[in-house]
């Protein structure tokens, strides 16, 4: 069958609080839909095009080869970052504190100990009135994931116990939070070096010019500085809050490099254990050099290498087998949930779909 691309409905934004839509693009198996049809969401990382030829491709194999509707969401900021200017430098730009706080609260700066590296030139352009999209690290991006899951899984007949999202890097942590906010209805995941919240993005090894200055919204399309993340930001994005997690029939699939300078091991570690203590089964594997062999993983830094495909290939066969035990209990119109962050709560609720709000104490 040929591929679709439908408008979905989410969130509305955080900052502006404007309503919102995306595009999701969806892969039906040429059989077509029977009581066997699983979904499988493919979810890009930082930046690329979910009409990438590369995605098309996978999200057609996968259909055919697992009986399953692939889609990948066009989430939060895809758009406004395809179609930004960068301007490179010819050498990179040194940026301190002190020039940080010439576009930001110089009281609400944080510590630049190390000067940073980029390799783009900020246009520091705070004032301007083309703000209508930013670097979410997470939040509306998960629940525009979500929203498309929730829609597929009211318009089509699927098997719920059939449910995986796979992705690597932003889109495998984007994978760990849709299981956050859907935990009844996500029941495999794959991850390649998923972040574990936005202070992660700290350590971005100075090539990204939106990761200098993670407590601080950035524009996509200007870089200029939007808006402080707040505390209760911060927290709903991480995945390091045990209470966070709801029990879950979910199994979860983690690799991560010893040598991955965006993702600490020890993190990963953490994660791990988080997701243990509330009842959710996973395996992480710490990729080590012993562990690259050159084809499928090529160094034990951040996403392995560039062979993700084959290690989706090689890992999902394996794994299918066990996601597939799960029971069969889906979100339903009418559910909701509660995450505890500072200062008050966000409260999800799901009907025509998945909206969150967050609440004072």
């Amino acid at each position: 069958m040929a591929e679709s691309v439908i408008r979905v409905r989410s969130v509305r934004d955080e900052i502006y609080k404007k309503d919102r839509s995306f595009n999701l693009h969806c892969y039906l198996p040429d059989a077509g839909v029977n009581e066997k049809t699983g979904l499988m969401g493919i979810h890009t990382g930082y930046c690329l095009n979910p009409e990438n030829v590369f995605f098309k491709k996978m999200r057609k194999a996968y259909a055919e080869r697992f009986n399953v509707i692939t889609f990948t969401a066009a989430y939060m900021g895809v758009e406004a970052s395809l179609n930004r200017k960068l301007i490179f430098n010819a050498e990179r730009s040194k940026i301190t504190l002190e020039d940080v706080k010439k576009f930001t609260k110089p009281d609400k700066c944080i510590d630049l100990s190390n000067d940073l590296f980029l390799d783009e030139k900020f246009d520091l352009l705070s004032d301007s009135q083309e703000r209508d999209d930013y670097v979410d690290y997470g939040f509306c991006q998960s629940l525009d994931i979500a929203n498309g899951l929730y829609y597929l899984m009211r318009t089509y007949l699927i098997n719920s116990k059939r449910i995986y999202l796979l992705g690597s890097s932003l889109g495998s942590y984007l994978s760990h939070m849709v299981m956050k906010f859907l935990p009844k209805s996500v029941k495999g995941i794959i991850d390649i070096s998923a972040l574990v919240g936005i202070d992660e993005e700290r350590i971005l090894n100075g090539r990204y010019c939106k990761a200098y200055l993670p407590n601080y919204f950035i524009s996509m399309k200007t870089d200029s500085v939007y808006e402080e993340v707040s505390p209760q930001q911060i927290e709903i994005r991480s995945l390091l809050m045990p209470e966070h997690f709801f029990p879950s029939q979910a199994k979860v699939v983690m690799l991560s490099g010893i040598d991955d300078i965006m993702v600490p091991a020890d993190k990963k570690m953490q994660y791990s254990k988080v997701l243990s203590e509330r009842g959710i089964d996973n395996l992480l594997k710490i990729i080590d050099d012993s562990s690259v062999d050159g084809k499928l993983v090529t160094h034990s830094g951040h996403s392995l290498g560039s062979n993700i495909l084959g290690i989706f290939d090689s890992l999902f066969p394996q794994f299918e087998e066990l996601f597939s035990q799960n029971d069969g209990m889906v979100e339903k119109s009418g559910d909701a949930y509660r995450y505890k962050v500072y200062g008050g709560y966000y409260e999800t609720v799901m009907n025509e779909f998945i909206d969150i709000k967050y609440h004072e104490s």
